[in-house]
């Protein structure tokens, strides 16, 4: 009787331990790019003007922050990934989380004119359709405090992403961390992984692992069909496979030792 129990709690431990793994995996990037041991493909854009190194204490690429009047850049750094080698589109990549911090200095800058685009390998160049605001939260922040940002690339065709630019900056001098002039007097930006994802919700879940999704229009106490509460539901069903699994296990083995 020993030897069917031991049997069954294997079989449910199996099957519990395939669950979690695919649960966890739900909450995965689709593709994910880190800076935490080197700076990899990453290069600033303009040699001289976009200062990066690689910050061994943040496990961050880090990026010296200036104001370049005949560049429109004010408080900006501007930096790219090359040959990333992902398919995006409106449905696929679309959301970009960003893992940042600033220091003291850099967290005067305003953080609201952000410009990402694709750069083709026929040299073609395609705009994401960001927010200017979207790093907005860096304004102000704690000192080397990272923080998740998610940012919709909002692609209206299907690209290839080939070499990645992003270009932070803020919208005027006077809303830079040096209002008095040109050159590298506005701090640091770390960046320590870049992360895509398919759909909002699963960006939020990466960036938030108690989140759930909200359904447009639901009320409480109303019974609502929500594809997007598919982990919730998954999880119901695995653990109900288990229990299943384990009474059937059970009764087959109480059955061969009567």
């Amino acid at each position: 009787m020993k030897k069917i129990i031991s049997f069954v709690m294997v079989v449910c431990l199996m099957i519990g331990i395939f669950a979690g793994s695919m649960i966890l995996n739900a909450k995965e990037p689709e593709y994910q790019i880190s800076f935490k041991d080197d700076l990899g493909t990453l290069v600033g854009e303009n040699p001289g003007l976009d200062i990066v190194a690689h910050s061994g204490s943040s496990q961050a690429a880090k990026f010296q922050m200036y104001n370049a009047a005949w560049a429109g850049r004010y408080g900006a750094a501007a930096f790219v990934i090359k040959g990333i080698n992902i398919d995006a589109s409106a449905t696929k990549n679309r959301y970009m989380v960003m893992n940042v911090a600033v220091d003291s200095l850099a967290s005067n800058n305003n953080f609201d004119n952000l410009q990402v685009l694709n750069i083709a390998e026929n040299g073609g160049v395609v705009f994401a359709e960001v927010a200017g605001d979207a790093l907005s939260s860096l304004h102000g922040a704690a000192e080397k405090e990272f923080q998740y940002i998610i940012v919709d690339l909002a692609w209206t065709s299907e690209i290839h992403l080939n070499d990645f630019r992003i270009e932070v900056k803020s919208s005027s001098l006077d809303k830079s961390a040096d209002p008095s002039g040109d050159g590298h007097n506005c701090g640091f930006l770390y960046l320590r992984d870049i992360s895509f994802f398919n759909t909002l919700d699963d960006a939020k879940s990466f960036v938030d692992p108690n989140y759930t999704p909200e359904v447009p229009g639901d009320t409480p106490g109303t019974d609502v069909d929500n594809p997007e509460t598919g982990d919730q539901a998954f999880l119901g069903m695995i653990i109900a496979l288990i229990m299943i699994s384990a009474c059937v296990v059970f009764n087959f083995a109480k059955k061969q030792s009567v």
